[in-house]
């Protein structure tokens, strides 16, 4: 089993602008076409999502008995829920109707409404806002999501005497916007066709021809974000030259399942280098020193670094 180590197509952005880049192969790699040992087993390409509208989140800490019961079937090693499906945004929903009836009422009752609008008044304000968000528009399970992440977790005697633990308080994230643009649709679909015209440049049927009768084996995995998943929808429309709506494609081509995630979204192996960029760019932040002594005193001085320290000296100090 031999691979072409030079002769997979490089695409340099998911931007299908910059998919019109030809590549000529050098003459090593046109004689390595003709070896008769070798044979291109597979291509593996990575890319982006396309043009999106801006994402938009809050966060607030609640304690609403309502809200904790989304962690009741956790026993023990509490995680954090995310809630994307019709269902679980449809109860979200009913939760915030619930709780803002609930304080609108205690606000009319109360003895003193100063004191009860200064204890609640940014709590009351998060859940209109939520409310308003969750009832923009139709429930479709990719264009919003809440997470409830757990801040304060104790351990309780359940009824029947076990111990278990019980989540106090979570952080509420609701993340809404971020969606795939018409512009963003019309890139897929054409860096779609611009790759298998690529891969199949004197035979611009071949793909196809593979398509129609099973012969091929082709795999397109997404994460669960909607611009990501709409954004393999239209690429492999382009791809195979597929009509129609991109929702039926999504669905029926396109793999989203957790072993996908784990190969898409599981960034564990790398949890300590990101916690160490987190920490030195903490520390570049909070410096009294400009930024550009940083520079260069850890970066070597090629041509990108040179950009980056001309930009270091325009913002000096972050501070």
């Amino acid at each position: 089993k031999h691979f072409y180590p030079n002769r997979i197509y490089y695409i340099p952005n998911a931007d299908a602008n910059s998919a019109d880049h030809s590549h000529r192969p050098s003459k090593e790699e046109e004689r390595d076409a003709h070896h008769p040992n070798e044979e291109l087993r597979s291509v593996v390409a990575v890319f982006r999502h396309g043009d999106r509208t801006p994402k938009q989140k809050m966060k607030f800490k609640l304690t609403d008995p309502e809200f904790m019961a989304f962690f009741d079937s956790q026993k023990s090693n509490i995680k954090e829920v995310k809630l994307k499906s019709v269902k679980s945004l449809q109860r979200i929903l009913e939760i915030t109707l619930k709780l803002i009836h609930e304080m609108g009422i205690r606000k009319e009752s109360s003895d003193s409404e100063e004191g009860m609008m200064g204890e609640y008044s940014e709590k009351f304000s998060k859940l209109v806002q939520m409310k308003q968000v969750l009832k923009s528009e139709k429930f479709r399970g990719i264009n919003r999501k809440v997470q409830l992440r757990p801040l304060e977790v104790v351990k309780e005697l359940d009824h029947h005497g076990k111990l278990r633990e019980k989540v106090k308080t979570v952080l509420l994230i609701l993340k809404w916007g971020g969606e795939l643009t018409h512009a963003g649709h019309a890139q897929a679909q054409k860096l779609g066709r611009k790759v298998r015209e690529t891969m199949y440049p004197k035979e611009k049927d071949g793909l196809l021809r593979l398509h129609a009768t099973y012969r091929h084996d082709l795999k397109i995995y997404s994460s669960q974000e909607g611009r990501c998943q709409i954004t393999a929808g239209a690429f492999c429309q382009g791809f195979l030259d597929l009509e129609g709506e991109t929702t039926p494609i999504l669905a029926l081509m396109v793999r989203k399942d957790d072993p996908a995630q784990k190969l898409l979204d599981d960034a564990s192996a790398a949890r300590e280098d990101m916690q160490q960029s987190r920490e030195e760019l903490t520390e570049i932040i909070n410096s009294e020193e400009p930024m550009a002594n940083y520079i260069i005193d850890k970066l070597k001085m090629d041509m990108d670094s040179r950009q980056m320290l001309k930009k270091a000296m325009e913002i000096q100090n972050p501070r």
